[in-house]
């Protein structure tokens, strides 16, 4: 879908051009893979792409963790995000069966199409939340969004 459907060459050059939407594919990673991961059909991602920024929601329904280890992120963003370091962006997250302490924090990470889902204390100290603090059947939703 492109807004508008017919350009209008007399149009201002705050027009609307650049508009898309579409679904993505919400994964994990352990560790950087994927081992043994089954998700429930309800796992969904969907998008829009206005300029260079992109919005997006995906939520993710697991029936198997698998066996990989590690820190976990969350992959299959349909667009790499820009490289400056502004770009680490903080989302919003909804997690059900996934352990952490005082705080579940989310960033996109610059530079490409991955999310990191992180824990910090009260006291500020932030660690990646790994395989151990997820269950068999963790649910998680997150949406935020990014430049590209």
């Amino acid at each position: 879908i492109q807004f508008p459907a017919t350009q209008n060459a007399n149009s201002s050059a705050n027009n609307l051009d650049d508009y898309e939407e579409g679904a993505w594919t919400p994964a994990l990673n352990f560790g950087g893979g994927a081992t043994g991961i089954v998700y429930h059909a309800n796992t969904v991602g969907t998008y829009e792409k206005i300029g260079r920024s992109v919005f997006y929601r995906g939520v993710i329904y697991l029936t198997s963790k698998g066996s990989s280890t590690g820190s976990v992120s969350i992959t299959g963003l349909p667009f790499t995000g820009f490289s400056a370091y502004d770009s680490n962006t903080p989302s919003s997250i909804w997690a059900q069966e996934v352990s952490f302490a005082n705080f579940i924090i989310v960033r996109k990470n610059n530079n490409g199409a991955t999310i990191s889902i992180l824990e910090i204390t009260e006291a500020g100290v932030e660690t990646a939340i790994t395989n151990a603090e997820f269950t068999n059947y963790s649910i998680v939703s997150v949406n935020g969004h990014y430049r590209v």
